[in-house]
């Protein structure tokens, strides 16, 4: 499992349509607090990613930076030191836990409740719950949400969400229905 996360860092030099990388769940501000949009976007993400076609699996990086910006904010908030990796910065979960006091499993157990709270659509909602991963790699705990390909179009609470780039935005209209072409068998 250590050899495909490292495998998928150094394939997704940049954040892909099918890849998003996540430095943790707080914010970086002196707060610190856990970022509840953060927790709503990312299930958003995770449907835009399922509706890139049938073809194949994307993923969803927790401890992960794709920013040095935001690596060094960590590094001054946190007093962890950054590790690169490929043209992430690996950053773990293990400080946002620390600060948290909470365990990794307590942490790991927030992202799942976004995911089972929320009202994506069956089955992608399942196999996400099953998709979990936690990969310890260079020392550093992260995690890694597999979102499995799908046959059909997924939405949450009746909205879809497509990845465009790096970017997750919500569709409507011929662009819906363009996207849910990818889907006919």
């Amino acid at each position: 499992m250590t050899i495909d996360f490292e495998n998928a860092l150094r394939r997704s030099r940049i954040e892909t349509p099918r890849y998003e990388f996540k430095q943790g769940i707080l914010k970086l501000d002196i707060s610190r607090s856990i970022d509840q949009d953060l927790l709503v976007r990312i299930v958003e993400t995770a449907c835009g990613i399922a509706n890139l076609g049938p073809d194949s699996d994307g993923y969803i990086f927790f401890g992960v930076a794709d920013r040095e910006a935001h690596a060094d904010r960590i590094s001054t908030l946190d007093g962890i030191q950054k590790r690169k990796f490929a043209e992430h910065f690996l950053v773990g979960i293990d400080r946002e836990a620390i600060i948290l006091g909470i365990s990794l499993d307590e942490y790991t157990k927030k992202l799942v409740t976004a995911f089972q709270m929320s009202k994506m659509t069956e089955p992608l909602r399942t196999q996400i719950l099953s998709s979990f991963d936690t990969i310890t790699i260079h020392g550093l705990t992260c995690v890694r949400i597999r979102i499995p390909k799908q046959t059909d179009m997924s939405f949450v609470d009746g909205k879809a969400y497509y990845r465009e780039n790096s970017n997750t935005i919500e569709i409507q209209g011929q662009k819906l229905l363009s996207i849910s072409k990818l889907f006919i068998k």
